[in-house]
């Protein structure tokens, strides 16, 4: 019986990992694909149980093993390449993202998280009108500013110590609004995209989603210069249209040599993943980056510090 349930949770688990990748046009195994690093785990300890169950032969054990090898494929490159530089002479910027969650009344958090970290931009998704209220404290400190609140959960906004200059983007179609910026930093031109693409839950808003990934794609395959892509992409890096969305946009990963760094659910640290990011085009360095305390969303907030 127990070699039974030993091979049930086996090649269910093999499901979920190679699911998504035999069928990359299907909303649900795509979602399934967001959970790599839970699915590895999970191995690893069958890994054990599977040595004990079959008395140490390995034959039975060889499906364990590769699909230890698929699942870390997709995770161990988060560590393993492209190191973060060290800290560099002259400037840069540092952008703080959060997602405020528009239900969310801790305003205190997420406000304290801003004086603390001091970024030269913020970046702000799921600002309804009561942020917006709330966020007004911030305008001192942060006089350029653009905020579009939402009574729904894609409010946007940008507040910058620096001038810029921001357009409300809906790609010419039926999506939420994004925000493109351009703003000069010690001399470099950095372009910034603020975006929150629908949540992929039913076929239909998984295919707007991705329709909105690919119109991504498209604007930065334009950007000659330093193009940043920031916001909740509603997407892990382990999905063949975030796959597509890096590969078309020719865009990297800020993560690469810093780990996983995952951001939702916040409250629930065993199931996160990783579905807000910072993605990169041009000269820029990564100097630093970490994930931020809960201040109260569903999602963590993330920090980067780029260099040039």
């Amino acid at each position: 019986m127990r070699k039974i349930i030993f091979w049930i949770l086996l090649i269910g688990t093999g499901i979920f990992s190679i699911m998504p990748h035999l069928l990359p046009g299907y909303w649900l195994g795509d979602i399934f694909s967001h959970f790599k690093l839970q699915y590895l785990l999970f191995l690893l300890l069958l890994l054990p149980a599977g040595l004990v169950l079959f008395r140490k032969k390995l034959v039975p054990l060889i499906p364990v093993l590769l699909l230890l090898l698929w699942n870390a494929r997709f995770i161990l490159p988060l560590y393993l390449e492209g190191p973060i530089q060290e800290e560099a002479s002259g400037g840069g910027i540092s952008i703080l993202a959060i997602n405020l969650l528009a239900s969310n009344t801790n305003y205190a958090e997420a406000l304290g998280l801003i004086a603390e970290k001091n970024p030269d931009v913020v970046i702000l998704l799921e600002v309804s009108p009561q942020w917006e209220e709330q966020l007004e404290v911030l305008t001192v400190d942060f006089p350029f500013h653009h905020l579009l609140p939402q009574k729904n959960n894609f409010g946007i906004g940008i507040l910058s110590k620096n001038p810029v200059k921001t357009e409300v983007s809906h790609f010419n179609r039926d999506f939420p609004p994004s925000l493109h910026s351009k703003l000069e930093i010690d001399g470099h031109l950095v372009s910034i995209l603020a975006t929150h693409p629908v949540p992929p839950v039913g076929q239909a808003a998984f295919e707007l989603r991705n329709e909105q990934l690919q119109a991504i794609e498209e604007l930065s395959a334009t950007q000659a210069g330093n193009f940043i892509v920031v916001g909740d992409l509603n997407t892990s890096s382990y999905s063949t249209h975030f796959q597509n969305l890096l590969l078309k946009g020719e865009l990297r990963d800020s993560r690469k040599g810093s780990g996983i760094a995952a951001t939702w659910p916040a409250d629930l640290p065993f199931m996160r993943t990783t579905l807000d990011h910072f993605l990169l085009k041009g000269s820029m360095k990564v100097l630093k980056r970490t994930t931020e305390r809960d201040i109260g969303s569903d999602h963590l907030p993330i920090f980067i510090r780029l260099g040039f």
